[in-house]
């Protein structure tokens, strides 16, 4: 079986990584929130590492996920999933 389907970018450092190694966030109905299971619908980004989370949060040129990404809650759950 072809293992490729399951890989994905993170939308900050374009680093292509197999999805259950990254975290997901999805955004429906204007409220976004992390899918654990990878299955949720809506339209949805990657994001591999904390390091990868604070540059989205600190770059200009990556602003178009801050309003996403600026409940707290979201933020709080998002950094539990991607601590190592």
């Amino acid at each position: 079986m072809n293992d490729k389907v399951n890989y994905r970018m993170c939308v900050c450092c374009r680093n292509m990584e197999h999805k259950h190694n990254m975290a997901r966030i999805v955004v429906t109905n204007d409220k976004a929130m992390v899918d654990k299971t990878y299955k949720a619908g809506g339209r949805g980004f990657y994001i591999c590492s904390e390091k990868c989370l604070d540059k989205i949060l600190t770059s200009k040129k990556l602003s178009r996920y801050w309003s996403v990404l600026s409940d707290e809650s979201v933020l709080d759950e998002l950094k539990e999933v991607l601590k190592p």
